[in-house]
């Protein structure tokens, strides 16, 4: 799994102490309803040029006119549960995390990420604004692997489906009956 040097940009701004101002402008895209306000493209813009240097190509896409909007969303919802998984695996996605998070009470984490995987683009930033809540205010809190959250959100769309099944096998996964073997 690619470990997204944007997502570690993110994670230090968010841990500076003397950066809550800069934290607070990524706020404002959670008061948006797609999760973009121009307020927040100086902050973004000066991550991405720390992400340049570390990650030209990777800067180029999060800055291009398609990905930038899910740029500024990602920055948005980082700031509402900034705890980075540490394990970069492919195995971890949000659907991992919903489950893990959802403890005893599945039911209610269930309608809920039930209904991200039936959004469409436009859709998922509130849904997930609703969901990163959600997981971050659960007794069974996660720390969320972003770098995974960035790629599922850029590739949503995708004809295959292929986030959309690898977060529902991350949630309902496969069990292996310990007493078949």
């Amino acid at each position: 799994m690619k470990k997204y040097s944007y997502v570690s940009e993110l994670e230090k701004l968010c841990n500076d102490p003397f950066k809550r101002g800069d934290v607070s402008f990524l706020r404002r895209g959670l008061m948006s309803s797609n999760g973009v306000d121009p307020i927040m493209y100086k902050i973004i813009f000066s991550l991405i040029n720390k992400t340049r240097k570390n990650d030209l190509k990777e800067a180029n896409i999060l800055a291009s006119e398609r990905i930038f909007p899910v740029t500024c969303q990602l920055s948005a919802l980082f700031t509402i549960h900034p705890s980075v998984e540490e394990e970069y695996s492919l195995d971890h996605n949000f659907g991992h995390h919903m489950r893990f998070a959802s403890g005893e009470g599945v039911e209610a984490f269930e309608r809920r990420f039930t209904t991200i995987l039936k959004s469409k683009q436009e859709d998922l930033f509130q849904q997930l604004k609703h969901a990163i809540g959600l997981v971050g205010s659960s007794k069974n809190s996660t720390k969320i692997n972003y770098h995974s959250l960035l790629l599922a959100m850029i590739n949503w769309n995708d004809p295959d489906q292929w986030v959309q099944r690898k977060w529902a096998f991350g949630f309902w996964g496969y069990q292996i009956n310990s007493e078949e073997n």
